[in-house]
């Protein structure tokens, strides 16, 4: 198995050596791993930029498109990882976010496992946000794939289809802050600056996960 070389991304410098060690960590465990199955790359610096404050929890994509950064403005103590892991942050807990479409979900499959494997520097994945890409019931096939996941990761929090948020810029999207008193379940289309309850919900209970972590943390 030829050395990994890590995904160049734009404007992004990823550590090349990191991964190679860590391809040769497979090795030396005796898993078989395809170089395409080790998806992400471990940042080489901190994304967090100067004067910004430390996000609780990193938002990692494990595609493109899956949400990360529309996710990272709405819910308030999220950062934006992009498709790539964390490293040498304050708070290395991270969720990972993918779409609901076959390949979206085969590729969360994928990043997960990378993860468990030790893989992923010294992050800690509280779980994993699938984002409906269409409205309406998800297809059967697709839901049993979503089983699969939620076997191998702490938790599985499902964001519907926001047909509201179609036509509105990332920046005019609501935000939700922890202590924000969730608004209560109504049908049609909800005030604007208001979250969705569910996407609220989602906001405390990953929330809720970190604060989990940093307590055990400091025992």
């Amino acid at each position: 198995m030829g050395a990994l070389r890590a995904v160049d991304l734009p404007g992004e410098q990823v550590d090349v050596e990191q991964n190679t060690a860590q391809e040769e960590e497979v090795q030396a465990k005796g898993i078989v791993v395809h170089p395409s199955k080790l998806k992400l790359p471990v940042a080489a610096t901190s994304r967090v930029a100067p004067g910004e404050d430390d996000p609780a929890v990193w938002l990692v994509g494990a595609h493109g498109g899956a949400g990360v950064s529309t996710l990272a403005h709405v819910l308030a103590p999220a950062g934006d990882a992009g498709m790539m892991w964390p490293s040498g942050e304050r708070s290395m807990c991270c969720v990972l976010v993918c779409r609901s479409t076959a390949m979206g979900l085969e590729d969360a499959h994928d990043v997960l496992i990378q993860a468990r494997n030790g893989l992923a520097g010294d992050v800690v994945v509280l779980g994993l946000v699938v984002v409906a890409d269409a409205p309406g019931r998800t297809p059967k096939t697709l839901e049993q794939k979503i089983a699969v996941l939620s076997q191998i990761t702490q938790k599985v929090w499902r964001v519907p289809y926001i047909d509201q948020w179609r036509g509105e810029m990332r920046e005019d999207l609501p935000v939700w802050v922890p202590g924000d008193e969730l608004p209560r379940k109504r049908r049609g289309r909800l005030p604007p600056g208001v979250v969705p309850p569910v996407v609220g919900e989602i906001g405390q209970e990953i929330f809720t996960s970190f604060q989990r972590v940093m307590r055990k943390v400091r025992m």
